[in-house]
């Protein structure tokens, strides 16, 4: 939506005129009387807008998530939700959008195997050893709650049997911000302050996507590394 601002009545003489393109004229969403020109008047009629802004982020919000729930509804196929479901689409290229809860508790948790007889030291200038990294094989990329971070359970490598120790984490929702430009795909991120968000984060773990096209995911399939995942946008 636009904002127009501006003092005394130039503002509304130009959404009159035919100066000003009707297609434009249609997404005007507030018009504002501001005392300043410059930064600060811009800063001002942004703040006399807050409230308009925020519905209309509102609205987008339960569209898109009204459009989730229809294709839930009509059991079309064209939709996936849950964090491995989602990333197993990534992997298949079948992803277009990301519906995201902008404040998901999931963590991207990067562990390696404690495998010492893998631990290849070197020694540096100062005859001191240095620990070279793991190979890639070795890395572990889980997504876990941070109450699943302080569980032993999860510092076992289901494959190896080998114990993992944690090298890193950060915020799913985080994550997805810096990354999903990087695989062609679009991000939504909601809250859970509309009836529909709050039922999208109850409902369906506030992680969700719409489909290219229709794919059928191995309930078993495995969740890969996101640097293969790249290699398959290069």
């Amino acid at each position: 939506g636009l904002i127009l601002a501006g003092s005394a009545d130039f503002k509304n003489d130009l959404a009159k005129t035919d100066m000003f393109d009707p297609r434009l004229l249609a997404r005007v969403i507030k018009i504002v009387d501001i005392a300043y020109g410059g930064e600060n008047g811009f800063d001002q009629a942004i703040e006399l807008a807050r409230e308009t802004m925020t519905n209309v982020k509102f609205m987008q919000e339960r569209k898109i998530i009204s459009s989730f729930f229809e294709e839930i509804a009509r059991d079309t196929g064209m939709v996936v939700y849950g964090v491995q479901d989602v990333f197993n689409a990534i992997e298949l290229n079948a992803l277009e959008r990301i519906l995201l809860y902008e404040d998901l508790n999931v963590n991207r948790v990067i562990m390696r195997i404690k495998d010492p007889s893998q631990q290849q030291n070197k020694k540096d200038e100062n005859g001191e050893e240095v620990e070279e990294e793991l190979p890639t094989k070795n890395i572990r990329i889980l997504y876990l709650t941070p109450e699943q971070v302080k569980d032993p359970r999860y510092y076992k490598d289901p494959e190896t049997k080998m114990d993992l120790e944690l090298v890193d984490q950060e915020p799913l929702t985080d994550w997805f911000l810096e990354n999903y430009d990087k695989f062609g795909l679009s991000l939504h991120l909601c809250t859970n302050k509309s009836a529909e968000g709050s039922q999208f984060v109850r409902g369906f773990g506030g992680i969700a996507g719409f489909l290219r096209y229709k794919v059928e995911l191995d309930p078993a399939m495995h969740i890969v590394d996101e640097e293969d995942l790249e290699e398959d946008f290069i």
